[in-house]
């Protein structure tokens, strides 16, 4: 965290992941959603439009407050919270603490239900019409998908589900870039074990389609 006084106000800015929460980097999502395909190298009035914004965000202050920082303080902000602007690096954790409860990523997909699937994949299909991408909707993912060690083989009740989403909202982008690379894991290898299955299957019924009734 990053520490930044002007004005004689003190601003305390987000400089890793484990700064900042997903309701956060909701709008930290849209400023650089914004300019994704504008050419920031080339382009020095498009790359001042995203400062200004970019700042604006980390500072949580009008525009006007940043237009009055020095061009020097910008580039240090930049600088200082470059971690932001970069792939998380997947540290291959197990599990995290929210609220003195430790709560396990989905490791183990014989540990998850069909159900679950089924509706964290329609999760992810209803994101792709969201102007946040999957962020608006991962807390719900995890809500369904990291469990305690009590909860681990069972199917969570609905209304545990969206109480726990909205609590999750408040989870470090951190940890949640670590659930995202063991959804994808899960994903992969449950299609490959559908993909394994329908093979079988197949090689099964292809001789049943060789016989002459």
């Amino acid at each position: 965290m990053l520490v930044v006084e002007y004005e004689k106000i003190k601003k305390y800015v987000p400089t890793d992941w484990k700064d900042i929460t997903i309701r956060e980097f909701h709008n930290l999502y849209q400023v650089i959603y914004k300019y994704e395909d504008d050419d920031l190298d080339n382009d020095e009035v498009k790359k001042l439009m995203f400062l200004k914004e970019y700042a604006s965000f980390l500072l949580k202050e009008e525009r006007s407050y940043i237009e009055r920082m020095e061009v020097e303080d910008i580039e240090h902000l930049v600088q200082a919270t470059n971690k932001l602007m970069t792939q998380y690096e997947p540290q291959n954790l197990e599990n995290f603490t929210y609220e003195d409860v430790k709560y396990y990523f989905p490791r183990d997909i014989s540990k998850q239900t069909f159900g679950e699937y089924i509706e964290c994949q329609a999760l992810e299909k209803s994101a792709k019409v969201m102007k946040n991408g999957k962020f608006d909707v991962i807390a719900e993912q995890m809500a369904r998908l990291c469990k305690t060690d009590d909860e681990l083989g069972t199917y969570l009740d609905e209304e545990v589900v969206q109480e726990r989403a909205e609590k999750f909202k408040d989870l470090t982008m951190d940890i949640v870039w670590e659930f995202n690379f063991f959804l994808l894991n899960f994903q992969k290898n449950l299609a490959k074990g559908f993909r394994i299955y329908g093979e079988e299957k197949l090689g099964l019924l292809k001789p049943l389609e060789q016989v002459n009734y």
